[in-house]
Order: structure tokens, then C-alpha cells, then sequence
């Protein structure tokens, strides 16, 4: 339900600010919308959920305390759908003890600030939180692209050459048919399904996997090893 778009060179970090007083939503909007920031506010836990789902931030300013849901609450719901990479959520209180601290951890919080809000102290962690997600979120898309090349291989490796042969095979018996030979044709249609057969074979190894391990194919490529 809730995942976070990456910032980009091109495009503005996404900060939600959910907050039940007016002033400081104001307040906040203001200093990060002077360092280019992308903002929407929400005034509590409900809203700040459709918020999340409708916007994409990368980032939340989360206040503790909120009608109804309250930032606890809403920390829990929206790290709760594992699914998707939930945004850096920051949750600013009014107490700084360390039971307070343990707490908003565990309901899923990244970070904690404490009032009166530094201003500077605040902008530095937050900008260290969205460029340290963005690194994360590249190391992760270069991941995919890289599995998606080694399964390429792999399909191309084990099923390319038996199908060649499945094709050739076809091509003789509808040859063999021709020129009237049956038993030329019966052999070639029994070949063509024991390559048929090793073709299925891989198939079955590919999505029977338990462990996904790789071995070289080419000097610059591997592929994934789907055993015997």
C-alpha cells in the first residue's frame, strides 16, 4: 500500500509533515520548503496514512502526540505492510527520556527529535536520512538489474540450445513425412521429446529453487547455477 518514491537529481525530496497544530505544520512547511523540499501536511494519524498513500514521501515529521491515532500508532500501521519500503518516519516529542526513545523504535520509528526543535539539527538529519535511503534504493535497483541479467543468461544458456535441436527435429520429421519414411519420422518425433522433456526439466529446476546461487558464464556475466 505504501511505498516511497525515490528523489532524484531532477526531482525534490517529499517530506510529509503530520502535525495536529496549525502553527507548526506552518512553521516546519516553511524551513524545508526553503531547502527545496517537496511538502504536504496532515493534522492526524487517518490523514496522514491517505497522505502517505496519495503522496509517496520520502520522508515524515511525525508528531507524538495526535488526535485519535497517535504518531505511535500511525508509525506501526504504516511499517507494518513489509511489502513496500515505508518512508524515514522522524518522531518529535516533548519528552527526551530514554524509555520514550525505546518506544518510538520499536513501534517503527527512524528517529526521534526532541521540543524545542533545533531547526539546523533537524534539516541535517533529515537530509542524511533521505540521502542515505536514495544510496539504499540504488544498491537495491542495481541488485534487480543484475538478477534479472544472470536469469537471462541462464534461460538463454540452458533452454536456447535444446530448443535449436526441438526445432531441427521438426524440421526432418515434417522432411521425413514428406518423402514417405516413418521410420526416419518416429525417430526424429521421439528426439524431439526427450529434447522437449530436458526443456521442462529446466524449467522445473528454475522455480524449484530454494537457494539462489550463481556461477560464471562469461568473463563479465554469471548466471544462476540450477544444479542436474
Amino acid at each position: 500500500m505504501f511505498r516511497s518514491a525515490q528523489a532524484t537529481d531532477s526531482a525534490p525530496s517529499r517530506l510529509l509533515i503530520l502535525s495536529a497544530n496549525a502553527d507548526e505544520r506552518h512553521s516546519l512547511a516553511h524551513l524545508f520548503a526553503s531547502d527545496g523540499y517537496c511538502i504536504e501536511s496532515a493534522r492526524d494519524g487517518e490523514q496522514g496514512l491517505a497522505t502517505v498513500a496519495r503522496f509517496r514521501p520520502d520522508a515524515v515529521l511525525c508528531d507524538w502526540v495526535l488526535p485519535g491515532m497517535d504518531g505511535l500508532s500511525f508509525c506501526r500501521t504504516l511499517k507494518s505492510d513489509v511489502a513496500f519500503e515505508p518512508p524515514h518516519v522522524t518522531l518529535v516529542s516533548g519528552r527526551s527520556s530514554m524509555g520514550e526513545r525505546l518506544r518510538g523504535i520499536e513501534a517503527g520509528a527512524d528517529d526521534l527529535v526532541v521540543r524545542p526543535i533545533e531547526p539546523d539539527d533537524l534539516r541535517a538529519r533529515l537530509r542524511a536520512a533521505i540521502v542515505g535511503r536514495q544510496k539504499r534504493g540504488k544498491q537495491e535497483e542495481a541488485r534487480r538489474e543484475t538478477a534479472i541479467r544472470e536469469l537471462a543468461a541462464t534461460v538463454g544458456h540452458e533452454i536456447n540450445n535444446p530448443l535449436t535441436a526441438l526445432f531441427g527435429h521438426m524440421e526432418l520429421m515434417l522432411h521425413y513425412l514428406e518423402q514417405g519414411d516413418p521410420s526416419r519420422m518416429q525417430h526424429h518425433i521421439k528426439e524431439a521429446g526427450e529434447v522437449a522433456s530436458r526443456i521442462g526439466d529446466v524449467a522445473r529446476r528454475l522455480t524449484q529453487l530454494d537457494e539462489v546461487k550463481t556461477k560464471q558464464y562469461l568473463e563479465s556475466m554469471k548466471m544462476v547455477d540450477i544444479g542436474k
